[in-house]
């Protein structure tokens, strides 16, 4: 056999061809102004830039440049120098003036080449926006430099949130750098405003107006109120066409002159200024999605600002480009990259949208910079998966109330009553579900839809507890005679309602606000609904485990009673299972509802499809009631057959009519035994029961001739009576059966007499 052999160098050569092949290499590659050398796949590569610092960019694996360069490391050293002058300037007005001159040239278009640039820019005006240089100056001073550094401060920044210009470069800083900047930046040109106008009641200036609307992203207005007889009303031209109205009973008088009012600042931004926030497809520290918000950015401030919310609305209208679904008024959260934008539920109204000239309306008890933020992504209607198991189930409630309702078509059943009464709250609670929860158009309809909603949860969890207080009564006493439902309606339907109208008297605005109408998980009116359930199901569960150990004692305590109440057992075993189920099934809606995840929505769909199924099997064809009026029409059913089979095959002429005679007698033996206990208990405390005493000799006949006079100065209840009455009836339809050889013999010695 001949053997081959590879050689050093071959087996060198075939490495490389490997690699070559597994590890592919990024070609020579010039963007703009910068060339990017050939590079092996996976190598992030450095280039320098022109001005200082240096670019990086990735060579993927496959041998392809990454899309995306890191510019924020490219800065420029002028920039530099001006950011040191600057932060040395302190709050020297005149040279603060000077550089922001400066800054408003720089940016103004073909000074800014890379993001580090446009970074290096913003860190510049954040200083001299926090430098308080106007908070030093008084009513002496001249105010020509002071207006001139508002007037630069107000056209850099409106250069650098130009979208057309820099939204590349902002996105570029989002992705690599910092997220925070731009957020940090839109905070600290909101405070100028308040030192704008600050400066404005100290030197008694004029309203600064009309010499700041020649900026492009954003338009402001800044001045000192003299007459609060009327609201204050600022607006704006096309193509801004923003009205910010603020009711006078907001403003108050000026801390330094009490004879002035307070002092108005308000910026407009414009929808360039959108464009600007980091997109959820870049690797961005803030967790924001540009294209939810539908709106202006406007930002209004009053100075000094109130501690507390106002007694009347502030109104903003503000263009908007289009009518998301789940559009609610909200503001911006600078400290907060986890959550930008805060959906103002309880000092907001809900917008209005005007649809003839595209514009948006918000009320808010406060005042910020707000914008009117929708949900392209949310839904707006009920998943087809989750439809089809709410349809399904709805049916299912509907089939298992006609089946108990025919069963207990004469009401002879507290049980099947109260039964009823909980399908009846179900069906409607999940109908009501069903067709209004994201009826989030019309908001009265909308909070109307919350609160019957949570009602309706409530009145689940009482009527569970209903059911289970009345089984502990029923294994108490040892009885399953029928008793009233009213106290237990008054449990299931009164008190929830008592609960959800105290609850919404002292915080209204929560419900029907948001993507849909109930109480977000996220609100803290939730627990007015979590707290209750669990001390709800908490005390059902003690109480059905109560009655399964009261029916564990009968048979050891007494047997007798023992196969009476064993009529309740299907009832505790249905609120067992209901209850845990109706809990589950309630968690999985609201996180589908809430959080709009595929996996709780097969959740909420599966859970749906299962307790429909229970609620069925348990109080439908496994309920006492209907079992009993199914072996009254058809017979024993399947589960007994096997029971019956013996006797079925018995081939013996006339057994069915021994059998039902000796059947007949031995529960008229029984009957009269509980009689017997029952007619020698005196006074009025006898409580009806299984279990007795002697009778002290009364006749089986006497007892049935003479059972009223009995029953009735005993105190003894209508059971007693009940039971005679049957057993008179029992003995009627079924007597005894005489002796067929007797009465031949008899007949046949009369006729032959010896």
């Amino acid at each position: 056999m001949r053997m081959i052999v590879i050689k050093p160098v071959w087996f060198i050569a075939l490495l490389q061809t490997v690699h070559q092949a597994t590890c592919q290499q990024c070609q020579q590659e010039t963007v703009g102004d910068l060339t990017w050398p050939k590079a092996s796949g996976g190598e992030n590569v450095t280039v320098q830039c022109g001005g200082a610092g240096e670019a990086i960019r990735l060579c993927k694996s496959s041998g392809i440049w990454h899309s995306d360069t890191n510019y924020t490391g490219c800065t420029s050293q002028v920039l530099e120098d001006l950011y040191i002058r600057t932060w040395n300037a302190s709050s020297n007005v005149t040279t603060l003036e000077e550089i922001s001159r400066e800054l408003a040239v720089k940016t103004n278009g073909g000074g800014i080449f890379y993001s580090g640039q446009l970074a290096q820019c913003v860190q510049i005006l954040q200083v001299i926006l926090n430098a308080g240089a106007l908070n030093t100056l008084s009513g002496t001073v001249d105010t020509t430099v002071a207006d001139s550094l508002i007037k630069n401060v107000l056209d850099a920044a409106d250069n650098l949130l130009n979208a057309e210009l820099f939204a590349s470069m902002w996105s570029n800083i989002h992705q690599y750098k910092d997220g925070e900047l731009f957020l940090t930046f839109l905070q600290d040109l909101e405070g100028f405003g308040e030192n704008v106008t600050s400066y404005l009641i100290r030197v008694n200036h004029q309203p600064l107006k009309l010499s700041f609307m020649q900026t492009t992203n954003f338009k402001s207005i800044y001045e000192v109120l003299l007459d609060t007889s009327i609201d204050v009303s600022h607006g704006f031209p096309s193509p801004f066409t923003t009205n910010v109205t603020i009711p006078r009973s907001v403003l108050s008088s000026s801390p330094s002159d009490p004879a002035k009012n307070i002092s108005i600042a308000t910026l407009v931004f414009a929808s360039t200024v959108r464009e600007l926030f980091p997109n959820q497809t870049h690797n961005s520290r803030i967790l924001v999605d540009a294209q939810n918000i539908s709106s202006l950015f406007v930002s209004c401030n009053i100075y000094p600002q109130p501690t507390t919310p106002f007694q009347d609305f502030v109104e903003i209208r503000t263009p908007n480009e289009n009518v998301l679904p789940n559009s609610t008024c909200s503001y911006l959260q600078y400290n907060d990259t986890e959550s930008v934008w805060k959906k103002d539920l309880k000092l907001c109204e809900k917008p209005i949208f005007h649809i003839e000239d595209k514009t948006v309306t918000c009320k808010c008890k406060h005042l910020t910079t707000f914008a009117v933020i929708g949900s392209y992504n949310t839904r707006g209607v009920l998943p087809n998966g989750i439809l089809v198991s709410m349809v399904f189930y709805l049916v299912i409630i509907a089939a298992t109330f006609c089946l108990v309702l025919y069963a207990n078509r004469n009401f002879d059943s507290d049980r099947a009553s109260l039964v009823l009464c909980f399908l009846a709250t179900l069906f409607t609670g999940h109908l009501t579900l069903v067709t209004g929860i994201y009826a989030i158009d019309n908001k009265d309809a909308c909070r109307a839809v919350a609160l019957l909603l949570y009602y309706f949860q409530l009145s689940y969890s009482f009527w569970m507890l209903a059911q289970s207080v009345q089984l502990v009564l029923k294994v108490t006493y040892k009885t399953v005679e029928t008793g009233t439902v009213a106290q237990f309606c008054a449990l299931g339907w009164i008190t929830p309602l008592f609960v959800v109208a105290s609850m919404a008297g002292l915080d209204l605005e929560p419900y029907g606000r948001g993507n849909h109408c109930a109480i977000p998980l996220s609100n803290g009116v939730i627990f007015a609904l979590i707290v209750p359930i669990t001390l709800i199901g908490c005390t059902n569960f003690v109480c059905l485990f109560y009655a399964f150990y009261c029916i564990y004692r009968l048979k050891k305590t007494d047997r007798k009673c023992l196969a009476q109440m064993n009529i309740i057992l299907p009832n505790i075993r249905a609120c067992l299972i209901i209850i845990p189920l109706e809990i589950i099934e309630w968690a999985f809606t609201s996180l589908s509802i809430d959080f709009e995840f595929t996996v709780f929505d097969v959740l909420w769909a599966l859970s749906v499809f299962i307790m429909g199924i229970f609620v069925f099997l348990f109080y439908g064809i496994g309920s006492s009631e209907v079992v009993v009026e199914y072996e009254k029409h058809f017979g024993p059913c399947c589960w007994q057959h096997k029971k019956s089979s013996a006797v079925h095959d018995s081939p013996r002429p006339g057994w069915r009519d021994e059998i039902s005679q000796i059947s007949q007698f031995r529960e008229a033996s029984s009957i009269m035994r509980d009689m017997d206990s029952i007619a020698t208990v005196t006074g009025n405390g006898a409580v009806a029961g299984c279990s007795g005493v002697n009778n002290g000799g009364l006749e089986p006949d006497d007892v049935l001739a003479r059972g009223k006079e009995l029953n009735e100065p005993t105190g003894l209840t209508s059971s007693s009576l009940t039971s005679s009455f049957m057993l008179k009836t029992k003995l009627k339809v079924f007597p005894l059966r005489k002796n067929h050889n007797d009465q031949p013999a008899k007949n046949h010695h009369q006729d032959n007499p010896r």
